[in-house]
């Protein structure tokens, strides 16, 4: 178990700031509530250990993350690229 008490969602934004990536608070509750995060929901707020913070900031910082599921006009346009690769080979 770590030392660290749990640590309020509120102030995860600003320790990964201080660790180089912006990210706000509407995206991190997001990911928590999709899972892709993990966190505890206590009392009706999320809470993170250490452990967690380190993993909301990996998975942040993968490439994937920020091009996962795109719609409208970016899928259509994802969609017709991936066609013309799949006609020229």
């Amino acid at each position: 178990m770590s030392p660290i008490p749990p640590i309020p969602i509120r102030l995860v934004p600003g320790l990964l700031r201080a660790r180089g990536l912006e990210i706000g608070l509407k995206r991190l509750q997001g990911a928590l509530h999709t899972g892709v995060i993990p966190g505890t929901y206590d009392k009706r707020r999320w809470v993170l250990t250490a452990e967690n913070v380190d993993a909301a900031e990996r998975y942040f910082r993968e490439p994937v993350a920020r091009d996962t599921q795109k719609g409208g006009a970016a899928a259509v346009d994802q969609a017709r690229r991936r066609s013309q690769r799949s006609h020229t080979k």
